[in-house]
């Protein structure tokens, strides 16, 4: 992706579609969900796509590692690592809810829709999921990040415009 696209990108307040050959016809389109402002948008956006017959669609949703520092002096390991379970497993079944949520506004579309919960990196995990399935869109919020978050981390949206292998949509 050139300067000029990445630049559309961040500044447009509309969707922006940068176009890859598809391999397929848009046969199958992922979209990934966070539960912000902006992947419900990329959601409801996504649900009112002109997707061919037969167009299948992935909804997946990535829970970030949560890794926090074992603090041995007010716990005993044993009970941190229970709370650091338990904590995980929040996350898991709130993904599990944004999913369903999602899944219900897309099936106004009349198209079915796999989910799927995935747990690491998002944009790691996202192009893990268009690489091994063949993904032919992927269509995602962009949450905004500040100038310097973006220069010093990146962000989700950016990853998937520079890696992945088929045409990405980034809805603000």
């Amino acid at each position: 992706m050139g300067s000029v696209a990445g630049a559309v990108v961040k500044r447009s307040t509309r969707p922006v579609l940068v176009a890859r050959q598809p391999s397929n016809n848009i046969a199958e389109t992922l979209i990934a969900t966070d539960g912000s402002e902006h992947a419900q948008n990329a959601v409801r956006f996504a649900a009112r796509l002109p997707l061919p017959a037969g167009a299948e669609r992935i909804l997946v949703h990535v829970v970030r590692p949560y890794r926090p520092f074992p603090d041995h002096l007010l716990l005993e390991p044993r009970v941190h690592q229970a709370a650091v379970e338990a904590v995980r497993r929040k996350q898991e079944d709130h993904g599990a809810g944004l999913l369903a949520e999602s899944r219900e506004q897309l099936a106004v579309g009349g198209l079915s829709t796999e989910t799927l919960l995935r747990n690491g990196d998002p944009a790691t995990e996202i192009l893990s999921v268009a690489a091994q399935r063949g993904v032919d869109l992927i269509v995602a919020g962009a949450r905004g990040v500040s100038l310097l978050e973006g220069l010093w981390i990146g962000s989700v949206a950016d990853r998937l415009l520079k890696e992945a292998p088929c045409s990405v949509l980034i809805v603000p």
